[in-house]
């Protein structure tokens, strides 16, 4: 049985509003924002679970009301249990990395099916993610994040839009597919004509304090594709 995250994530195309800032305040009032108006995933980001601990992730899911909340805990070891945490926070998404062994996606998986939560396994670093997705969707993964990291963005100016040509050989997918990398709404433009689902989007927004003007221009451009 499909979990509700994969079910209203698979079809069309999705707004993902990173808060990767470590600042309870900021990321609750955002995810207010965001929930009213109607982003469907609130990321509550690694730093911010690192500093709050996972209650973060509970006062976000009541901030953002019906958008659904992804936990990024980028699992890399004991997959059960980061992923068994989230879950009682009351996350509906929760992320393992791709670079982990087999043993711990599985274990992740598993913990996350008893629990109603969707799996997206992170594919930041991996040598070649597209192999990579292809064999983790033999294991029954049905969610992955293609990646570029911030110290990447920052040190080599660039984007996601390294990942366009990859995602362009994607094809359609059975999968919920998401992009993330220092998006804004010119640069989700390139991607018309792939098969994601999810754009996650972060400093774009996080950096302003027009948080409504920035998720409206960001959702407009979804739309368009």
């Amino acid at each position: 049985m499909e979990t509700e995250a994969f079910l209203r994530l698979k079809d069309g195309r999705h707004l993902q509003v990173a808060l990767d800032v470590p600042d309870r305040q900021l990321a609750t009032k955002i995810a207010m924002v965001a929930g009213k108006l109607k982003v469907s995933v609130v990321e509550a980001g690694t730093p911010l679970i690192k500093r709050y601990g996972t209650k973060i992730i509970k006062e976000l899911k009541n901030s953002a009301k019906e958008s659904l909340i992804l936990a990024d805990m980028k699992s890399a070891d004991v997959g059960d249990l980061e992923v068994r945490l989230a879950g009682e926070a009351g996350a509906d998404i929760v992320t393992v990395l791709g670079c982990a062994s087999n043993d711990t996606i599985q274990a992740a998986k598993e913990e996350a099916e008893k629990t109603g939560m969707l799996l997206e396994v992170d594919l930041i670093n991996t040598e070649d993610p597209l192999q990579r997705m292809h064999e983790l969707q033999k294991l029954g993964i049905k969610a992955f994040s293609f990646h570029v990291p911030i110290d990447v963005q920052k040190r080599r100016s660039t984007s996601a839009e390294l990942l366009l040509d990859r995602l362009k050989m994607l094809g359609k997918s059975e999968s919920v597919i998401s992009v993330a990398g220092g998006l804004n709404p010119d640069k989700i433009k390139a991607f018309k004509g792939t098969n994601v689902n999810v754009f996650v989007v972060g400093s774009y927004l996080t950096s302003s304090v027009e948080y409504a003007e920035r998720i409206n221009s960001v959702l407009n451009v979804i739309k368009e594709l």
